[in-house]
């Protein structure tokens, strides 16, 4: 039989939980963002942020209440149509509930495959999370 997207994550996590690792970070581009936002509000993960690259959902408005972790929420200006919507709708979203772990980038001349700029994503993905993680560590 199938599996679903939810099995494949928690067996994932699990896979990850016997190996020790401490700090879960999913990652989602586009559909796969979307997907992320839909399952990790239904499943039990101890997950440590979620970055969404490119996520077109508009999630309902109490979706986002239930995640205690840090989100980014990154898109191109010259992305799908769809996107700087969904951001927006977000942002204005997470300011209303009050959440200040939600951060959002718009990344001037990347498309939604950041074709070229790929390097420049890893980047800006990376400081987050050095910012997120290692310097709250360190303090």
């Amino acid at each position: 039989p199938p599996i679903s997207n939810q099995q494949r994550i928690e067996a994932a996590v699990a896979f990850l939980q016997a190996k020790d690792v401490q700090r879960i970070i999913v990652i989602g581009h586009g559909a796969g963002g979307d997907m992320a936002i839909e399952l990790l509000d239904s499943i039990t993960t101890p997950i440590s942020a979620l970055i969404l690259v490119g996520a077109t959902v508009l999630p309902d408005n109490d979706i986002f209440n239930g995640f205690n972790f840090p989100i980014f929420d990154v898109y191109g200006s010259n992305d799908l149509d769809t996107v700087p919507a969904a951001v927006k709708y977000r942002t204005t979203m997470m300011k209303r509930n009050g959440n200040t772990r939600y951060e959002s980038r718009r990344v001037i001349g990347a498309d939604h495959v950041f074709s070229g700029l790929q390097p420049t994503l890893t980047a800006i993905t990376s400081a987050w999370l050095r910012k997120k993680f290692i310097t709250q560590d360190d303090n």
